[in-house]
């Protein structure tokens, strides 16, 4: 077990060190709402969206970690030609030190999908 004053050392090492990161580039996606019911055709929740958000997922999650310990990331990755990739072309890319984003034709972005639901 790591203990509380090493893990302080280890990220404040990150201050000012070029850290190449590469892998696959994610979109997470939140979907919050709330539940007001059960689907009378099966076991589930009906769930009535009340808002969406994203934020980087995989690869450019370790990127925008390692810029909020104070380290320039250098993000190297792959996404589909899609909302995925003008979303890594603006907002993702915004925060790393430089990156290179392939956009692969005939492919998706991998987006896995979270539902946050209350239950009222």
């Amino acid at each position: 077990m790591i203990t509380t004053k090493r893990a302080e050392k280890i990220a404040k090492s990150f201050a000012g060190k070029k850290i190449l990161v590469v892998g696959d580039l994610m979109l997470d996606r939140y979907v919050s709402g709330s539940v007001h019911r059960i689907s009378p055709e099966a076991p589930v929740p009906v769930v009535l969206v009340s808002g969406q958000s994203c934020s980087p997922g995989g690869a450019a999650n370790v990127s925008s970690n390692i810029q909020s310990l104070g380290g320039q990331a250098i993000m190297v990755g792959t996404v589909g030609r899609d909302a995925g990739a003008d979303y890594y072309e603006s907002a993702a890319l915004a925060n790393c030190a430089a990156g290179v984003v392939v956009g692969k034709l005939g492919t998706a972005t991998c987006s896995p999908e979270e539902l946050l639901a209350s239950i009222e």
